[in-house]
């Protein structure tokens, strides 16, 4: 267990860096390690979304979720996804999935109200927003 959180932590690192690639490096051997290790396949998702793959991340927050059912974190990253391949309705469902299983995942609330701001809801906005600062 030791080895794949530490792969795990040097990609977030090279995560933060920017550093994509080793970033994809560390978590593609966390992977190799424990196969079924869904916060890496979340990881994977996020470096190839940075780098512009959506479709490839969308695979691999599929797989994470599909390890991990109740992984909340990847429910938001993939409606992050949704949001930048233009499935507005898609990323509503999935924003709200994240919040059934995590209600107090304050991303979820404010990446749904930017949504619903951009599609002109402003009274669905506000109420996401004024959930998220609910929260503490």
């Amino acid at each position: 267990a030791y080895r794949t959180e530490n792969l795990l932590l040097l990609g977030a690192i090279h995560f933060q860096l920017r550093n994509f690639s080793e970033c994809i490096f560390y978590n593609q051997q966390c992977i190799r390690v424990d196969p079924n290790f869904a916060e890496a396949y979340s990881n994977l998702g996020n470096a190839l979304k940075e780098l512009g793959d959506l479709q490839g991340s969308v695979q691999f927050y599929h797989k994470s979720i599909k390890l991990k059912p109740r992984f909340c974190d990847a429910y938001n990253n993939l409606a992050l996804a949704h949001m930048q391949l233009g499935q507005p309705q898609q990323a509503i469902e999935t924003y709200q999935m994240a919040l059934v299983l995590s209600p107090h995942l304050v991303d979820a609330h404010c990446n749904l109200g930017n949504l619903h701001k951009a599609q002109g809801n402003l009274e669905l906005a506000k109420q996401s927003y004024l959930q998220a600062i609910q929260i503490r």
